[in-house]
């Protein structure tokens, strides 16, 4: 992004140069506008990426359930060690 988001200092308002403010609004709605999509893009890639992780830690348990402390093979067993591994969870 070209330049640094301060919304602190994006809210504070003139009241002695409103029609001044009033012509920063569109510039601000923009700018924050394009801060939100890229935030949306880089949390749905994160999201893409942990999934990839999660599925192939769930291949992993269900081929080798002993490896990670199981006796028997449950889907709700195989959610509790993807929430417990630490690799899922960089």
């Amino acid at each position: 992004m070209e330049t640094e988001l301060n919304w602190k200092q994006d809210v504070e308002v003139n009241p002695q140069a409103l029609d001044v403010e009033w012509v920063k609004q569109a510039a601000l709605f923009g700018r924050y506008c394009e801060a939100q999509a890229q935030a949306r893009s880089a949390l749905d890639l994160a999201k893409e990426r942990l999934d990839v992780k999660v599925a192939g830690l769930g291949l992993k348990i269900r081929a080798n359930p002993a490896m990670f402390g199981l006796d028997k093979v449950t889907e709700s067993s195989v959610q509790s060690v993807i929430l417990l591994d630490a690799e899922c969870a960089k």
